[in-house]
């Protein structure tokens, strides 16, 4: 199984994946079916969402054949695309221990230092609310959190988002993308300036983001204030667990929780909340179940939202289910 040229896939997987499993005999061949239904559910997505079983796929192929290169290269992609960058980070390096003489080494290493650069954007932005993926004809909403900020700047699950600031976005990459929602607007617009004229203050386009979408079969133009996809709290991935919770010498407000959860919708204003008002004293983080099954399953996390205080490493106490927001920060005030 050769690695892939994103764009190419439909016309061009079949055949890589056959000759990569005749060059490839000695791999298992519950690793080559899996490999194989992974390239099957890439062929069929209509969205970067449908890419969860190709993840998941891959996963398998790896555990049953763990020193397959090629499958670990794979898998960063989607990773890649979907907004993963830390795992995607994680399994591009795997590739690169597992084939020390590949060709193809620099532009690795160029696309991990391009991950490393969108992981940076999106953490100084915040972005715990709203999640993109990469498609050749633009930039996708996967999830905007109900009752969060940028809900209710507008933007919806389901966009196509076509240009930003007035630049295209067909065929870019997430880190570009995250580039130019950082810089801001370079000069006034119409919109800017109705805005303007309403709250009576000149305003600063650089604080703004302007949006072409498509919203089913409507043309939408948006206009965005930046900060409201500036967050307090973050989202992380099981591979940051470790640095971002337990080596964290401040407090650590961890919140568990999944996009078709109901309880954890309602508690999303809550924790923003709360993020505005302790977050120079408590981290805030949150983990989504559904991308981070391994810290969920060792921490015994069994229902969501589960909200979990963490002191030197240490959990000091949770609370699971639709909480009132005063004992909600109440467990915050615990880590003061």
């Amino acid at each position: 199984m050769k690695r892939f040229a994103w764009w190419s896939l439909l016309n061009l997987l079949p055949l890589v994946l056959a000759a990569g499993v005749c060059a490839q005999a000695a791999i298992p061949q519950e690793a080559q079916d899996q490999a194989a239904k992974a390239v099957a559910v890439i062929q069929n997505a209509k969205q970067p969402s449908d890419y969860a079983e190709a993840v998941k796929a891959f996963d398998a192929a790896i555990r049953s054949a763990p020193d397959w290169p090629d499958v670990h290269y794979n898998l960063a992609r989607v990773l890649t695309e979907t907004n993963k960058p830390v795992r995607a980070i994680k399994e591009y390096r795997r590739y690169l221990e597992l084939s020390p003489n590949a060709g193809d080494r620099g532009k690795v290493e160029e696309t991990i230092g391009r991950l490393q650069k969108m992981k940076a954007a999106q953490r100084k932005i915040g972005m715990a609310w709203i999640s993109f993926g990469e498609m050749p004809d633009g930039i996708y909403i996967l999830h905007v959190f109900p009752g969060s900020p940028v809900e209710k700047g507008s933007l919806r699950r389901g966009d196509k988002i076509t240009a930003v600031n007035g630049k295209p976005v067909g065929g870019i990459s997430l880190a570009d993308f995250f580039a130019i929602l950082e810089e801001g607007l370079s000069a006034q617009t119409p919109a800017t300036m109705r805005l303007s004229a309403r709250g009576g203050a000149k305003l600063d386009p650089r604080d703004w983001v302007a949006f072409s979408l498509i919203r089913g079969r409507e043309e939408v133009s948006l206009t965005v204030r930046k900060s409201a996809f500036v967050s307090r709290s973050y989202e992380i991935e099981d591979e940051e667990f470790q640095g971002e919770v337990l080596q964290s010498s401040a407090p650590v407000f961890v919140t568990f929780w999944a996009k078709w959860c109901p309880p954890c919708q309602q508690t999303t204003p809550v924790i923003e909340g709360l993020s505005q008002k302790y977050g120079d004293k408590v981290r805030f983080v949150m983990i989504s179940v559904e991308d981070n099954r391994a810290t969920a399953e060792t921490l015994g996390v069994k229902g969501i939202p589960t909200m979990i205080l963490f002191r030197d490493g240490k959990p000091v106490e949770r609370l699971v289910g639709l909480q009132p927001a005063e004992k909600i920060e109440g467990l915050v005030r615990m880590g003061l």
